[in-house]
């Protein structure tokens, strides 16, 4: 069924549910194509664009970097026995395709006085979702921003320094043209916060 904006889920024949053809308008579906190339391994193309797609190889660097954004060049090549430029040039195509987005430190926020968490729920004017979400993102407190099916339009996660900070962030958004309602949720304790995946 399809929800406020015109969006319609499509099932797949291949196990599950595609997150891309889910949040693609109905009337484009059509053009989309999956493709199956072996075990766990699927590209998705599109009329205006493809999504690319690594090899065993550039997961193995991209492991390395998540474990120690400090390593050399030199360092990777010797630890996967590869040749020092293939390393060079593997991580030059994944930045030009934008798989590799730059390499961050790992931060404790609570010890950098951002002890509070939220998760934000917003509904919103369907027309004036995208502009939200753009105006929302710019704001130093945000880590992430999510258009989403569901009750909500937009889920916002942000860390405050306390109750103070993130009240006046809440009233901000709130203040926003299309913004119709909000629904705050503070994180208790944090089990797992953690953006690299085992890839």
């Amino acid at each position: 069924m399809a929800d406020r904006r015109g969006f319609e889920p499509r099932t797949l024949g291949l196990g599950g549910r595609c997150p891309v053809l889910a949040r693609l308008p109905v009337q484009t579906c059509d053009h989309v194509s999956v493709k199956r190339e072996g075990y766990l391994k699927f590209t998705v193309e599109e009329e205006r664009g493809s999504v690319q797609v690594i090899d065993e190889v550039d997961r193995k660097i991209l492991g390395l970097l998540q474990k120690d954004g400090r390593l050399s060049y030199r360092e990777i090549a010797k630890e996967l026995n590869i040749a020092v430029g293939t390393v060079h040039n593997r991580i030059k195509r994944m930045e030009e395709n934008g798989v590799l987005q730059g390499i961050h430190p790992k931060i404790d926020y609570e010890k950098v006085g951002y002890g509070l968490t939220a998760i934000i729920g917003i509904q919103a004017q369907g027309k004036k979702i995208i502009e939200i979400e753009k105006e929302i993102a710019k704001d130093r407190h945000v880590m992430c921003v999510y258009d989403v099916t569901g009750i909500y339009d937009i889920i916002v996660i942000a860390k405050f320094e306390g109750r103070e900070d993130m009240n006046h962030f809440v009233k901000t958004v709130l203040s926003i043209d299309g913004v119709e309602k909000t629904t705050t949720h503070v994180a208790l304790q944090i089990v797992k916060e953690d953006f690299n995946l085992g890839i």
